[in-house]
């Protein structure tokens, strides 16, 4: 018999607390009922049938201890409704389990081979609906032993405490020579002496938890591929329910705004009063600048068709620098960029993709403020060219997070801009067949990472990162 594998949740009453021992056997029966899903309850009969201190454990669990369990088969499908929850091992991180001496150990050993015995002797010839039973009370027979044991402190009267009224009058009756009308109880009554005298049988090669660790790395992987296209499939049908929105809405509003914009346009004509001409001028300077956001909504909803061509992004993002460094200089920001040595060729369509990294550059000033830097680097990835624009900002929000590509939004101050730059970027991303992520943290910037594929035979000599 193997040695316990570490300690269960402990069980707890006021000051006494136990720890019940788990074998590696049983930890890797649970982990693999854990990964078959639909067949997971039967999966858990098979390792409480086998296991005295995992039947105890789950028996006296706070969360279901009030009623006495019926069979191994009540116990295994509420342990696989709840395993998440209980099974919670991180609680006892750094805590030995018992048996770490020899001497624990041999404790331990002896009460699990009395009870297997004892439901090995008990369940003979029974159905198996009976011998779930039968087993499932030759386990609870010595469960003060087994509390008791692995108590602290290590106190007989104070143990008592965690046992409930119905485990109280299991015991009493099991005790008893008078025979119980519950064939289970009568089974282990009868039994109790004749099975300390006959030897146990073998199990089979117990699981090992190093056996089920490739199918429990492989469903993590897969569980996180899919929260990753999920949460990519999610951003692209919101930006895609918001384009035919913005495409709508664009038709709809245009004329109106003429219309208030020529009216006021020719009442400006013969108007003589100072206020009037003021007001008039104010309504035709607002009607422009909805044109404008209604410019910019058409843009996002339905971008002009990409004009490709090979493009040396280097170049792009050293024609952007060279814009921006003045900007930069008067608002007492840092602007460099750091490109890998050589050409790095894209598809893609010049004007755009210098849109592309003049808005984020921009967005990088803005976040830097003053004192601050912003850097944007150029380098080769496997088969895509990786521009980073890196500010030494405060960070984003959790707001800033959810809404960042969304149009309109924008986290600046209201009149400071209209939320379309990072929609634009999303959108011209998605046009060239890239993508686009961020990283941000408190205190750490932001990062936007853009990733675009490398145009012709350039792509198969790039070196893998």
């Amino acid at each position: 018999m193997e040695r316990p594998m570490q300690s269960l949740p402990p069980l707890a009453a006021g000051d006494i607390v136990a720890r019940l021992p788990l074998s590696e056997s049983s930890a890797a029966g649970l982990l693999a009922a854990l990964l078959d899903g639909p067949g997971r309850s039967e999966q858990m009969v098979g390792v409480l049938w086998r296991d005295p201190s995992l039947t105890i454990w789950t028996s006296l669990h706070p969360l279901r201890r009030r009623r006495a369990p019926r069979d191994l088969h009540e116990l295994a499908a509420w342990l696989a409704e709840h395993a998440f929850a209980v099974l919670d091992w991180r609680r006892d991180a750094g805590v030995s389990p018992p048996g770490g001496s020899d001497e624990d150990f041999a404790c331990w050993r002896r009460r699990s081979d009395s009870a297997l015995k004892l439901a090995d002797a008990a369940a003979g010839g029974a159905s198996p609906h009976l011998a779930s039973r039968i087993r499932l009370v030759a386990f609870l027979r010595n469960a003060v032993e087994w509390l008791f044991g692995a108590a602290m402190p290590h106190d007989l009267d104070s143990v008592e405490r965690l046992v409930p009224s119905w485990l109280r009058q299991l015991l009493v009756d099991l005790q008893s020579s008078v025979p119980h009308p519950d064939p289970a109880i009568r089974a282990v009554q009868e039994s109790r002496l004749s099975a300390s005298a006959a030897p146990r049988r073998e199990d089979s090669a117990p699981p090992s938890v190093a056996a089920a660790l490739p199918r429990l790395a492989e469903k993590l992987a897969r569980l996180e591929r899919l929260e990753t296209d999920f949460a990519a499939a999610l951003q692209r049908e919101k930006l895609a329910s918001l384009q035919k929105l913005a495409y709508g809405a664009s038709h709809e509003i245009n004329n109106p705004l003429a219309n208030i914009s020529a009216r006021a346009q020719t009442l400006l004509i013969d108007e003589t009063d100072p206020e009037r001409r003021r007001a008039l001028a104010t309504i035709n300077d607002q009607a422009l600048r909805a044109f404008e956001m209604i410019a910019n909504m058409m843009l996002f909803a339905k971008p002009p068709d990409l004009n490709l061509a090979e493009t040396d992004a280097c170049r792009v993002v050293a024609k952007v620098i060279g814009e921006l460094t003045p900007v930069a200089g008067q608002q007492g920001t840092a602007l460099r960029s750091e490109c890998d040595v050589g050409e790095m060729r894209l598809l893609a369509d010049e004007t755009q993709l210098g849109v592309l990294v003049k808005a984020l550059c921009r967005n990088a000033l803005e976040a830097a403020e003053c004192g601050g830097e912003a850097t944007i680097t150029l380098h080769r990835v496997k088969q895509s060219v990786r521009i980073s624009v890196h500010d030494t900002g405060p960070g984003l929000g959790d707001e800033a997070r959810r809404h960042l590509f969304d149009p309109f939004y924008s986290g600046r101050e209201a009149g400071r801009g209209l939320g379309f730059g990072l929609s634009w970027c999303w959108t011209i991303v998605e046009a060239h067949g890239g993508e686009i992520a961020f990283e941000s943290g408190a205190d750490k910037g932001t990062t936007f990472i853009i990733s675009l594929p490398l145009a012709g035979p350039e792509s198969a000599e790039a070196p893998a990162e």
